[in-house]
């Protein structure tokens, strides 16, 4: 069916039976769309769920799209409510949820808009074998283990529940484009929490053939408070972690000196990589 739209003045009552099937009435800047009998037409965008996956496990949604991995992002229609359960490999234990998601109970998105949820599972440790007597020595000597650092970009959650996200050369032997969400600092003084987004595009860390890295770098920063105020800051930003395959996990810290004496503590860390 043929659909039309008209702009029709409005004052007083509208006779809505009266216009054809489809029409459009315009109050000031307000286009309401309408069908003969006064129902109002109205349509909401779909919305994008991205699952990110920590250690070894795969996270599933009902209904059904997402099967992460491979599948870690699905388009839902709008104010979709999705559940996801968390499916451990053998040899592992979920842990808990990040992102749109928090705890280890069930995890239930509404997508009024787009959402990532991290899923964290924990290694267990292998059990103690049977003890026997030591083998003997080796007559020839191993050869050192190949590179098992995986490029590409990864994303993750720290101790402070915000996302981490960094990209690894394509030779395995660099770290750049470090993204983390927020980084909360406790100050001396008073108990202000100030929040400083970490988006160093430049920064770049050199990675070592078992996949350790660390980084320490400082900058002098402005600082401005509701009231306009302007306080001069030296940040001193240290990093270090370890990347096995396509997992990686570490620590960071931030502290804030100057006209303002503020730390972050050591912050924790886990990523995955996700492409």
């Amino acid at each position: 069916m043929k659909r039309r739209i008209l702009a029709i003045p409005t004052v007083g009552a509208l006779a809505f039976n009266a216009l054809p099937p489809v029409f459009a009435v315009t109050f000031g800047l307000l286009v309401v769309v309408a069908s003969a009998n006064g129902a109002a037409l109205a349509g909401k965008r779909p919305s994008v769920l991205t699952v990110v996956v920590v250690g070894a496990g795969r996270v599933v949604s009902a209904p059904r799209g997402i099967s992460c991995p491979p599948v870690c992002k699905k388009r839902f229609a709008a104010d979709t409510r999705v559940a996801l359960a968390a499916k451990p490999r053998g040899g592992s234990v979920f842990s808990r949820w990040g992102g749109a998601c928090r705890g280890n109970g069930a995890c239930l998105v509404r997508l009024n808009t787009a959402r990532t949820v991290v899923a964290v599972f924990r290694t267990l440790p292998s059990a103690t074998p049977p003890t026997s007597s030591p083998p003997p020595p080796p007559t020839t000597t191993t050869p050192p283990p190949s590179p098992t650092v995986q490029a590409g970009h990864y994303v993750g959650i720290t101790s402070q529940n915000e996302r981490i996200s960094f990209d690894v050369s394509s030779d395995s032997r660099s770290l750049s484009n470090l993204y983390i969400n927020d980084i909360n600092q406790n100050c001396v003084g008073g108990g202000t929490t100030y929040q400083n987004r970490v988006d160093w595009r430049g920064f770049v860390a050199s990675v070592g053939i078992d996949g350790g890295f660390s980084a320490r770098f400082t900058d002098d920063v402005t600082y401005r408070d509701a009231g306009g105020n302007i306080f001069p800051a030296t940040v001193t930003f240290s990093l270090q972690g370890k990347i096995s395959g396509g997992s990686a996990g570490g620590s960071f810290r931030l502290d804030t000196s100057g006209s303002l004496n503020c730390s972050s503590g050591t912050v924790s860390w886990t990523a995955a990589l996700t492409g």
